[in-house]
């Protein structure tokens, strides 16, 4: 249906000007564009196309008031569907052009140009201002490029003049002037549609013309050469900064060694290189390199970090907790000056000034030379002043009555008929008391506590276990990733421990907590940690077998399904990197609109999904090359309340056949979502998930779905009970607020920061004593509940 086949990179599309693009979309389009980026939000593609195919693109559909480079995705949506449909074979690099640079946007429109021009472009009449005010904001957008004789940088006195004689529609191709009518007097909406062309005035030759086209050109290229120069300038300043970086780490090591006072030089000498044009002092790491796209350029002017809170000129950061006498070394050189220093009250008033520092998160305003009060390896994606909550006297009971109150005709006759929640009479100690919540037939009435493992000092961030059940890993904010096998002795006593009460490994290696894992189905294990990087560790090794450092901090990593030497990586440069173990390189990555919370990949290994600090979720398809390529967006938010504009988004996780997949949200909701049209399928309630980085888990054969919560309990759902729940008293069909749950943290650190089941493998490896009555394959998926604290303290859970 198109003809695109003729157009190569060398083909003399990609040779064309600024100005005679600009020139050709504004008289197509009928608007007053004067710049190439102007074009990166997908809808004056669209209309372009509609030009070339009428009544092909859903012009309703476009949004016209789009500025943000997350809403153009769904122009780019439309306008990549419309290209299948056509069987158009070019594939839109999206997250490039949403960023609205000039040479992707110039790329693309030049690619653009010829298409239309192969494809019978111009031939017939169109009325740009009509198909435009079908869509979202299509009136205002143009007024705001409001059209005018001679395209872009038109004065407002050639505006006037131009609209003397215009053209109500193009002609038609292979009419002539004088076999058109004479048109009769204009209206001021026709002057305002018409579509004009501008002839070159008398005292202007074509000479003079081609000079300037040829000038504009050779700045274009001088401008292309100088941008290949400083990028590689910034790669050079990069590696540099790398290297003294790795020179102060250094440093800090050897302090106390007998060579003090050199390493004291040493660092004087890197104070002073690290002073910037203005005095102020930047830190030697990696993230203070970044290029103008990275998300942390957003806050320069104002001197803040991405979390909202005010960056001090001075790098803190750097010094261990546990160093005292630099620390204190530190404070007295910031809020002292020698005798050759003499300052007005008002430069110290200043100076006191920029010791306080406000986290716009939370309010807390405080001054950091008291920051011995604040620890400095806390995960900062979570808020300061974040507390366990301290009372829940009672809590199974106050659970359902805590809700917001519901003043609906069902709400009144759940209260009103409500049946007591049955409880767990337990033969010892050791039973533990489950709720319910609209849950008639329980599962997991007849809970037990069957170990207890305190072996880690601060919160459990993270924990999972290996693909054979053999093993589980956890780590947290002590930094240290720990290995626990699976006990497979005989049964000696009816509460038998699932795991061996030491550790089988325990590996030192990161400097700040570790707060996401993957196993490998060849017993290798990937850490990631708020230090920056990912470790590659084995189960045979007492050591680290490589560190891919990142920029910034890394919340997620997920191993290959399919091909242990990839694995993909989330950090909070807003860039997902897919990486080959083997040569320790990135493969391929993609940039994202805002700082990446979670990713993992589908079973399959053919896509990624990626979740982002406002609530989206973004699908890439993966080729066999590892390459990411922009598939679809999805939001996971309220369309109303608090919430509606998006919570972080703390977890993603597949059904082992892959197709669904859930996703966890700091609004205290899970969302199901279908992989084959991506559409919601259930939404799950009860939990309390509004600050830590809580991610909900499935057992093993899909059924069930498991998660722990902020008010010291561990939630248990069935996936599919709300479709086929069809009663009067049921809600929403896509909702699920029928869970039930119990106890796992008691106050005052009452968090469960992880829950999950254990597979069925582990259950086959620890002799479990089933009665006659009981069935190993119903059993063996939900058999064992783990849970870790935010104490430290992990708790295995049997199910009889």
């Amino acid at each position: 249906m198109s003809s695109d086949q003729a157009i190569g990179m060398m083909d003399g599309a990609y040779f064309v000007g600024r100005k005679e693009i600009l020139d050709w979309v504004n008289s197509t389009c009928a608007l007053g564009l004067t710049k190439v980026e102007q074009t990166c939000t997908g809808a004056v593609a669209c209309m372009i196309l509609d030009s070339i195919f009428p009544g092909k693109v859903p012009m309703s559909k476009v949004d016209w008031s789009a500025n943000k480079d997350y809403e153009y995705i769904n122009n780019y949506k439309i306008l990549q569907k419309v290209f299948t449909n056509l069987k158009i074979d070019r594939h839109i690099e999206v997250d490039k052009l949403i960023r609205g640079k000039y040479q992707d946007n110039l790329e693309f429109m030049q690619w653009y140009k010829r298409f239309y021009e192969l494809n019978g472009g111009g031939t017939r009449d169109y009325d740009a201002f009509a198909q435009r005010e079908k869509g979202k904001g299509g009136a205002a957008y143009s007024q705001k490029f409001k059209f005018t004789a001679g395209g872009a940088g038109s004065s407002a006195s050639s505006t006037t003049s131009s609209q003397a004689a215009p053209v109500a529609k193009r002609r038609p191709a292979g009419t002539t002037r004088s076999s058109a009518k004479p048109p009769s007097a204009p209206s001021s909406i026709e002057k305002e549609r018409a579509i004009v062309t501008k002839r070159p005035s008398d005292t202007t030759s074509n000479a003079e013309v081609e000079q300037l086209t040829k000038e504009n050109e050779m700045l274009a290229d001088a401008n292309s050469t100088l941008g290949a120069q400083i990028e590689g300038l910034e790669k050079e300043r990069d590696f540099y900064f790398g290297k003294l970086r790795d020179i102060e780490l250094l440093l800090q090591d050897l302090e106390e060694s007998d060579h003090n006072d050199t390493v004291k030089s040493i660092f004087n000498i890197l104070q002073i290189m690290s002073m910037s044009p203005d005095g102020r002092k930047r830190s030697m790491s990696s993230d203070e390199t970044t290029t103008d796209e990275d998300f942390y350029d957003a806050h320069d002017d104002e001197r803040e970090s991405p979390l909202g809170t005010a960056v001090v000129p001075v790098d803190l950061a750097v010094i261990p907790e546990n160093d005292g006498s630099r620390r204190e070394e530190t404070m007295r050189s910031m809020t002292t000056s020698d005798g050759s220093d003499s300052r007005g009250d008002e430069e110290s008033c200043k100076t006191d000034d920029a010791f306080v520092v406000r986290n716009k998160d939370t309010g807390e305003v405080y001054d950091i030379r008291e920051l011995d009060a604040h620890p400095v390896d806390c995960y900062t994606i979570f808020p300061q002043n974040f507390e366990p909550p301290q009372d829940r006297e009672d809590s199974n009971e106050q659970h359902i009555q805590g809700e917001k109150t519901k003043t609906s005709l069902k709400a009144r006759l759940r209260l009103t008929f409500k049946k007591k929640d049955k409880t767990v009479k337990a033969n010892d100690n050791l039973g533990v008391q489950v709720g319910a919540s609209n849950k008639e037939n329980r599962e997991f009435d007849s809970l037990s506590l069957v170990q207890t493992l305190s072996k880690h000092s601060g919160t459990i961030w993270t924990m999972k276990f290996s693909h054979d059940g053999a093993r589980l890993v956890t780590g947290g904010q002590d930094a240290i990733l720990r290995v626990w096998k699976v006990n497979m002795t005989e049964k000696t006593t009816q509460h038998r421990p699932l795991f061996l009460e030491q550790p089988d490994q325990s590996y030192q290696g990161h400097t700040m907590p570790i707060v996401d894992v993957s196993w490998s189905r060849s017993n290798f294990i990937l850490s990631a940690s708020m230090d920056k990087t990912v470790r590659l560790w084995h189960i045979s090794k007492e050591e680290c077998l490589h560190v891919f450092q990142h920029p910034d901090s890394v919340p997620a990593v997920d191993f290959h399904p399919k091909d242990d030497r990839f694995f993909l990586s989330g950090c909070f440069d807003n860039k997902a990197r897919i990486w080959n173990i083997p040569d320790g390189c990135v493969v391929s990555y993609v940039q994202t609109p805002v700082m990446i919370t979670a990713a993992t990949f589908h079973p399959s290994g053919s896509r990624v999904v990626v979740g982002l600090l406002h609530g989206q979720c973004i699908l890439y398809q993966v080729n066999n090359h590892q390459a990411m390529n922009y598939y679809t967006q999805i939001d996971c938010r309220n369309a109303r309340g608090a919430t509606r504009k998006g919570r972080k988004v703390t977890g993603i996780e597949f059904t082992p056949e892959g197709k669904f997949f859930l996703v966890s949200t700091n609004d205290s909701r899970m969302r199901l979502f279908s992989v084959d049209n991506y559409s919601r399928v259930c939404k799950y309630k009860g939990l309390r998930n509004e600050y830590l980085q809580i991610k909900a888990r499935f057992s093993q054969d899909g059924e069930h779905v498991i998660c722990g919560s902020e008010n010291g309990n561990v939630y248990i759902w069935n996936r599919s009970m709300a479709q086929h729940s069809t009663s009067f008293m049921s809600g929403k069909q896509d909702r699920n607020n029928s869970f039930e749950f119990f106890t796992a943290a008691e106050p005052p650190s009452g968090v469960v920061t992880v829950a999950l089941f254990a597979p069925a493998s582990t259950y086959a490896l620890a002799p479990s004593g089933l009665g006659p009555d009981q069935d190993v394959h119903v059993e063996a998926c939900t058999g064992y509940i783990v849970s870790a604290s935010y104490d430290g303290c992990i708790k295995v859970f049997q199910r009889h």
